[in-house]
């Protein structure tokens, strides 16, 4: 399972306890960084899952960007792993500005389920 690094603890923690390797791939402060070195992470590890919280992340509070989340729904339709969406912040602001960014699920154009 390929997780952004820093993650939510006990989402590392669930996925361990479950016997998966868990593998961190870094972050900036505007989310998940998509990117050659992570599409050689994803053919190195060659994962199934990808856990991401990608709308007020937790711990960083990064909203991942239109442009990345077409990235890595597109790297996960071209190495075959599966997007773990955790969405749950996506109805709360922290600002006063409203956020509207689509879910992740809406990226995957070919409706095969690469992102749940």
């Amino acid at each position: 399972v390929l997780i952004e690094d820093p993650v939510y603890t006990h989402a590392a923690d669930l996925f361990r306890a479950a016997g998966l390797k868990v593998v961190g791939v870094p972050q900036d402060m505007e989310g998940l960084i998509v990117d050659q070195s992570l599409e050689e992470v994803v053919q190195t590890v060659k994962p199934t899952l990808f856990y991401t919280v990608p709308i007020h992340n937790n711990p960083t509070g990064a909203t991942l960007s239109p442009e990345r989340r077409a990235q890595l729904v597109a790297l996960a339709q071209r190495y075959g792993f599966q997007i773990i969406a955790d969405e749950v912040y996506q109805l709360i602001g922290f600002t006063h500005e409203a956020i509207d960014i689509a879910s992740l699920r809406s990226y995957d154009g070919d409706g095969n389920g690469d992102t749940v």
